[in-house]
């Protein structure tokens, strides 16, 4: 019996052979990827993609930070966004929350501010998800000051955590 990435990788070799490559079907096998956790074979689908002459869209960048940061290479995380910045590929809300939850469970709280302000700067106000992981790493931190200042700010914006 065939698993999961077997399948995903099977349908997206007829999808290329019949030239119907596109950037949908190299995500559809970057997510099958990451659900696997074959980080190795995260990178491979990235260069095959550019090899094709397909730009990494904004789905493909968002997930690549997702797996990055779920396996805590925050270093790989950084260069993917900074590549994706380079590319000219805009950040989405989610592209940002993703940031934000990576960020915020290793505590890493300037890095968080900056992303926020980021964020605000951008055009994209910082929404129920945002707050949520700001309440999660600033309680993971025991750090009540700041937990007041997010409820106020949530409480002011209409949100309830």
């Amino acid at each position: 019996k065939l698993s999961a990435v077997d399948r995903v990788e099977r349908m997206f070799r007829v999808l290329r052979e019949t030239g119907c490559g596109k950037n949908k079907h190299y995500n559809m096998l970057l997510n099958a990827y990451i659900s696997a956790q074959q980080l190795d074979r995260v990178s491979w689908v990235l260069a095959s993609m550019m090899e094709a002459g397909l730009a990494p869209d904004v789905v493909t960048f968002t997930s690549l930070l997702h797996a990055y940061g779920k396996a805590r290479q925050l270093d790989r995380v950084a260069e993917i966004f900074a590549m994706m910045k380079h590319m000219g590929v805009t950040p989405t809300a989610v592209t940002y929350n993703t940031l934000l939850a990576i960020y915020g469970r290793h505590q890493q709280t300037a890095r968080v501010q900056q992303l926020c302000l980021e964020m605000l700067e951008t055009g994209f106000p910082l929404d129920l998800t945002t707050y949520n992981t700001l309440l999660s790493m600033h309680c993971k931190a025991g750090d009540v000051a700041q937990l007041e200042v997010v409820m106020e700010a949530m409480h002011h914006n209409r949100l309830k955590p």
